[in-house]
């Protein structure tokens, strides 16, 4: 089991972007026929509805929830399978989990 944050790579604090350089790393130090699963952090709807569906939020603001939804995590099975050349196995847990590797 290895444990990365982009932002350690990055120097970007909270960097939520997708997790390139981390993996970059990683390939960089293991063979990619080596990786049995990644975990990620959140699951990508459930993460949407809980800030995405705010019955105050404006249509600017919802217009905008939606494009991260669209462009954000969602995003992470497809990214993966792109850098990897195959389907890698995701498995979400909650933020507080994911610390347990930190």
């Amino acid at each position: 089991v290895i444990y990365l944050r982009e932002e350690w790579l990055s120097r970007v604090k909270n960097d939520n972007r997708f997790p390139i350089l981390s993996l970059n790393y990683l390939k960089s130090k293991h063979k990619v026929e080596d990786v049995m699963g990644v975990g990620h952090f959140q699951k990508p709807l459930r993460n949407w509805l809980l800030n995405g569906l705010e019955p105050n939020l404006s249509k600017i603001n919802y217009l905008a929830k939606i494009n991260q939804f669209r462009d954000g995590d969602i995003k992470v099975e497809k990214e993966l399978k792109k850098f990897f050349g195959k389907k890698v196995p995701v498995f979400y847990c909650s933020h507080h989990l994911s610390h347990v590797f930190n």
